[in-house]
């Protein structure tokens, strides 16, 4: 490859080394992942956002409240009720200052239980309806969004999923059929756990990309400031003989060489690495190489 007045050469074998990895299929953010891997992605701890977590339960005590207010009821057990489970959310806003990984998903744990749990024991008190259906199934669906692991996930499903069950053999909802209550209360529950498990793949891809590009940035830059301070000092040529020992261990194995253009266009080699003694090539054959490099780069360049 070539740029302005200097290029890059590498000998037959780096090159077909370089194309094998060029062929070779990349780990992006959306490719599959190996079973075991993906395990691991899914219940690994990461990063927590202290401000995400706060606005999340700030909106959700919201909500809450809102819909308390609109089905009100002079039952004190029920208001109780619901205000136990406006200060465990209300906590939650209190915690994320302080927040640590196991703390979070526990909370978000009991979060899903007891938003469930509640909400059972309101229908429960106001009367088993088929109308209370439909708030069932979004407190086993909404809650479960936010858990944090695959385990967690997992375990909150079938702890729901069998509390639904027997909520749905005790209390039989009068004014619907139970095949179709069952039908709700699971779908809502399977699609809050696939949801779940989703956003918490795709975090952990983009932490992971994120991750490898702020340690690359890093790399380069630090190459970048040695470079800008001992030029001076070492000179170019020390220079270049760093760059090619460090291009020929990033790709492992091969034979490496610097070329550039002097200020009258002569093909000129700045340093080697790997490359056995032997007489320099002739600057007419590394201009021709420099020049069938640009016009390959040319060729694999994306049309405009």
């Amino acid at each position: 490859m070539a740029s302005g007045a200097r290029g890059l050469h590498f000998t037959k074998e780096m090159s077909a080394q370089s194309r094998s990895h060029d062929s070779e299929p990349r780990a992006g953010v959306f490719d599959p992942l190996p079973w075991g891997e993906l395990w691991r992605l899914l219940n690994g701890a990461r990063d927590i956002d202290i401000a995400a977590m706060r606005v999340a339960c700030l909106a959700l005590l919201v909500f809450y409240i809102g819909s308390a207010l609109a089905r009100p009821t002079s039952d004190p057990t029920i208001n109780w009720i619901r205000l136990a489970v406006g200060l465990y959310i209300a906590f939650g806003a209190l915690l994320a200052s302080r927040v640590t990984w196991g703390a979070l998903r526990a909370y978000t744990v009991g979060l899903a239980l007891v938003l469930s749990g509640s909400t059972a024991a309101v229908v429960t008190l106001r009367g088993s309806q088929g109308n209370e259906i439909a708030l069932l199934a979004l407190v086993l669906f909404g809650p479960t969004v936010f858990l944090q692991t695959a385990v967690d996930v997992i375990a909150v499903t079938l702890v729901l999923g069998l509390g639904a069950g027997a909520f749905l053999v005790a209390f039989p909802p009068s004014g619907i059929a139970m095949n179709v209550a069952a039908i709700v209360l699971t779908g809502a529950l399977v699609a809050g756990a696939v949801t779940a498990l989703v956003m918490i793949t795709f975090r952990g891809r983009v932490s992971q990309s994120t991750a490898w590009w702020q340690d690359a940035c890093a790399r380069e830059r630090t190459l970048r400031e040695f470079g800008a301070q001992a030029a001076p000092h070492l000179g170019e040529a020390v220079l270049a003989r760093e760059l090619a020992a460090r291009f020929r261990g990033a790709l492992g194995v091969g034979h490496c060489a610097l070329v550039w253009r002097d200020g009258d266009g002569v093909a000129d080699v700045a340093a080697t690495a790997g490359v056995p003694p032997g007489p320099p090539p002739r600057p007419a054959e590394l201009t021709a190489l420099l020049a069938a490099l640009a016009r390959g780069a040319a060729l694999d360049a994306p049309p405009a």
